[in-house]
C-alpha cells in the first residue's frame, strides 16, 4: 500500500505581521505627506495688517541724530504682515511650524495616524494653564477670527492619502 503524508504549517501569524508592517509603512507615508503640506501652508506671508514682531529688534540704519559720542546704533522694530481671517496664520516666529509633529497609534486592529501641534500658549506666566496655540488659531477665540491651518492641509492631502492607504499590501509606495 502506497502512503503519502502531508504536513500543514499555520503561517497565518507571520502573514498578518507582514501585512501589519506594510500597513504601518503606508500610514507613516500618509502622515508625513499631511505634515509636509501643513508645513508648506505655514510658510506663507499674510495678507492682513502690519504688526511689530514682539520682542524683536532688528538693527539697521545708523541713527546719526541720537548716535552721540558712544556711536551706538539705534534699533528699529521688525514688522510682519499678519494673516487675514480665514487664511492660514502668517509665520512670525516659526514656533507653530516647528511644533508640527506626527504620531502613529496602534490599538488592537486599528492604526491611527495623527498630525498636529503640541505648542501651548501660556498667558498667565509659568504657573498658569497652557492653552493649545494651534487650536486657538485653527478655531479662533472670542477676540480673534479663525486662521485655519490644519484642516485645510488635511483636505488638500485627502486624495493622495486615500491613494497611499488603499495601496495593496506587499507593494512599495512610490
Amino acid at each position: 500500500m502506497a502512503k503519502m503524508e502531508f504536513e500543514f504549517k499555520d503561517n497565518t501569524k507571520n502573514c498578518l505581521n507582514a501585512i501589519g508592517e506594510d500597513l504601518l509603512k503606508n500610514m507613516t507615508a500618509a502622515v508625513e505627506l499631511v505634515k509636509l503640506n501643513t508645513l508648506e501652508m505655514l510658510s506663507h506671508q499674510g495678507m492682513g495688517r502690519q504688526y511689530k514682531v514682539p520682542g524683536v529688534k532688528a538693527y539697521g540704519k545708523w541713527d546719526y541724530e541720537n548716535m552721540g559720542t558712544s556711536k551706538r546704533r539705534a534699533g528699529y522694530t521688525r514688522t510682519y504682515t499678519a494673516s487675514a481671517p480665514g487664511e492660514p496664520p502668517a509665520q512670525v516666529t516659526g514656533d507653530l511650524k516647528k511644533s508640527v509633529m506626527t504620531n502613529i497609534v496602534i490599538e488592537k486592529d486599528t492604526i491611527i495616524g495623527e498630525v498636529g501641534s503640541g505648542l501651548s500658549y501660556n498667558s498667565k506666566g509659568e504657573g498658569g494653564v497652557g492653552v493649545d496655540y494651534g487650536a486657538m488659531l485653527e478655531y479662533g477665540t472670542m477676540k480673534m477670527l479663525p486662521r485655519p491651518w490644519l484642516r485645510p492641509s488635511f483636505e488638500q492631502s485627502q486624495a493622495e492619502v486615500e491613494d497611499i492607504l488603499q495601496q495593496p499590501v506587499g507593494m512599495e509606495i512610490e
